[in-house]
């Protein structure tokens, strides 16, 4: 049966099989080792999934009404301070075109899916960069992708 810790894990499961150029993490996990051998600093990705609410689109009775779950994918990008945004620009570019326009998670209950980046307002985002995206050692770009949980409640 899906439900919406199954959307998030879909989510989660798509971005680790599609995603190789750094390592990655997830939120209230351990962060992974972001150094090369020499100990120069490696870009990884910070993978964070914010629920913004939920709204009925479809009357009916309880458990015949189409919820919605909507929210935004946010996909930081670190790398080294000083060494330009170019990297982390493209880096995070290429996670917004990963989630464009995909659907995810549909193949669990028959009208239940997430859906990532759909329409004209919902093509990723990026975030190049500010003042405070420097905290001394990284710099941080920002993909944000809107998602969406669908299904009948």
């Amino acid at each position: 049966m899906a439900d919406y810790a199954g959307a998030v894990a879909a989510v989660k499961a798509y971005f680790t099989s599609n995603w190789t150029a750094t390592p990655y993490g997830f939120v209230n996990e351990a962060a992974p080792v972001s150094t090369y051998e020499d100990g120069t600093l490696r870009p990884w990705v910070l993978f964070e999934l914010v629920h913004a609410g939920s709204t009925i689109m479809g009357s009916g009775t309880p458990g015949q009404q189409t919820i919605v779950y909507d929210g935004i994918i946010n996909a930081h990008v670190f790398v080294e301070k000083g060494s330009g945004d170019a990297d982390g620009l493209a880096k995070a570019i290429a996670i917004g075109e990963l989630f464009r326009n995909k659907v995810l998670y549909d193949a669990v209950t028959a009208g239940c899916f997430v859906r990532t980046g759909f329409d004209r307002n919902g093509v990723p985002r990026i975030d190049s960069g500010d003042i405070t995206s420097d905290d001394g050692k990284w710099f941080t770009v920002t993909a944000a992708i809107p998602w969406e949980y669908w299904h009948r409640g």
